[in-house]
């Protein structure tokens, strides 16, 4: 390991042991390491954000925001959120599922986790609290069905990968629909066993 790399990590570790905002002790320690390396920041700074203003694809990030918060404001969560407990509201802890299931189609339309987490995450936290669910799982649920945007394509994350490795978006919001199915049937079982041994 060189000398530049493991002054980045010793500034790093150091600012986020001090308590310093992570993004914070990220540019920080960029910053040393380019210092140490004898680059401008600067102008590495112009050279990556040039890169990236000429990437097309960038395009997509905003109409996701959009498309996240018309969702929100209209009435397609609510749609969405009766479409899943029709579907699943005769299975035992089903608005857990349906906790799920929402989170699954409102990530495949928004791409970002906080659009996820913030259009229906409010109403399905009340739903499950009047249902009877504790309200520390009703949030815990909420909050990591929101982590699925991130990996179900489309993805804004995804894109910002792949304009920066030069790699296929294609190909990354392909490799993202396996993952993500995987982890919101892993979210379901946790919910299948609260419901279990909680009585629901």
């Amino acid at each position: 390991m060189s000398a530049s790399m493991i002054l980045l990590v010793a500034v790093f570790v150091g600012l986020t042991l001090a308590r310093v905002p992570i993004g914070i002790s990220m540019l920080a320690g960029g910053v040393a390491y380019l210092l140490h390396k004898g680059v401008d920041p600067g102008l590495a700074a112009e050279q990556v954000m040039g890169a990236m203003l000429q990437a097309d694809v960038l395009l997509a990030i905003p109409m996701f925001v959009l498309c996240g918060n018309l969702i929100s404001g209209g009435s397609i969560a609510q749609r969405l959120m009766e479409l899943a407990q029709v579907l699943t509201g005769g299975i035992r802890g089903g608005l857990g599922h349906i906790n799920v299931l929402v989170n699954v189609v409102f990530a495949a339309m928004s791409g970002s986790a906080v659009a996820d987490a913030a259009g229906p995450g409010a109403v399905l936290i009340r739903m499950m609290r009047k249902a009877g669910y504790p309200a520390g799982f009703s949030a815990a649920l909420t909050a990591a069905a929101g982590t699925l945007a991130p990996i179900i394509p489309p993805s804004i994350p995804m894109i910002l990968y792949a304009v920066i490795a030069n790699v296929s978006v294609g190909a990354l919001f392909a490799a993202g629909v396996l993952p993500g199915l995987l982890v919101a049937r892993s979210e379901e079982h946790t919910s299948e066993l609260q419901s279990r041994f909680g009585n629901l």
